[in-house]
């Protein structure tokens, strides 16, 4: 008897330590801009990071609603412990309301993929390739994107995701704006770009460009890494081939896209001269 308590209690201890609930925080962007803010706690978690039982919120109400005529950005952070979220006036401001504020454990944001008009002194800021590429997302109403905190074994990250199609922003700080519909990536440093492609838009100029062919474009995962220089998107793509026509072998290669301009260009992944060398010797 003492046994079987012995287990039952091991058990119980067991299934609490992997599905003690988490601290989950939701932020809906309506078409207006303004900012629905929702707290709950999840138990477990699946596979991919994502909560695997959610407890029912009672009536979905948010818990708060910040209107866009308060003209704060949303910032969020990739921390040790979990996201940060943070609500600001100016991005250069360092210190906020504590309400303005969060930690979580598990994040979700979904806003609207379609931005605001752009005025005259907006475009003459962008090139003539921005302003096409911001031009098509003004035509997704009704459009969301969302954005999340992606867990692995070893890494945490957020990611953005676009018509299915996902980018990991390694390192890099996320800042939405509500009031223009905007989109920026700020480097540790503190440069900040705002990004001219959705993931979806950098895989599709990849595929405009004809690096990347003969693959499902939906379930894709793009990195996006910001530095100094502006932001990258990449995406290593393998393909099968034969060395001089004839002996079978697996070329692999990074294709990348630079956000602002537009340009995509690609390159061998081995550092090794005469595998490089195969690579191009193979086809």
């Amino acid at each position: 008897m003492k046994k079987t308590a012995l287990k039952f209690g091991l058990a119980t201890f067991v299934f609490i330590a992997l599905t003690s609930p988490a601290l989950a925080f939701e932020v809906e962007v309506d078409q207006a801009g303004n900012m629905k803010m929702y707290e709950g706690y999840v138990l477990g978690r699946s596979t991919d990071g994502r909560p695997a039982i959610r407890q029912a919120m009672p009536s979905r109400a948010p818990s708060r609603i910040v209107p866009v005529s308060s003209n704060k950005d949303m910032v969020v952070t990739m921390e040790a412990d979990g996201a940060k979220i943070e609500l600001k006036d100016d991005l250069e401001q360092t210190v906020v309301d504590e309400k303005d504020v969060v930690k979580t454990e598990n994040l979700e944001v979904r806003f609207p993929s379609k931005t605001k008009n752009m005025t005259d002194e907006q475009k003459q800021k962008l090139s003539e390739y921005q302003e096409k590429i911001r031009t098509a997302r003004q035509e997704r109403i009704q459009e969301m994107t969302e954005l999340r905190e992606r867990k692995n074994a070893d890494s945490k990250a957020l990611e953005l995701k676009s018509r299915n199609v996902k980018a990991h922003m390694n390192g890099a700080e996320f800042v939405y704006d509500p009031t223009t519909g905007d989109v920026a990536l700020t480097t540790p440093s503190g440069q900040t770009h705002v990004l001219t492609h959705l993931p979806d838009q950098a895989l599709a100029r990849m595929q405009e460009a004809g690096l990347i062919s003969g693959f499902d474009s939906e379930n894709q995962q793009l990195d996006a890494v910001a530095n100094d220089d502006g932001v990258e998107y990449s995406l290593t793509v393998a393909e099968k081939k034969k060395f001089l026509s004839f002996f079978p072998r697996t070329v692999e290669r990074k294709v990348t896209l630079d956000d602002a301009t537009g340009e995509v260009s690609q390159d061998y992944t081995s550092t090794s001269f005469f595998t490089r060398l195969m690579d191009r010797l193979s086809y």
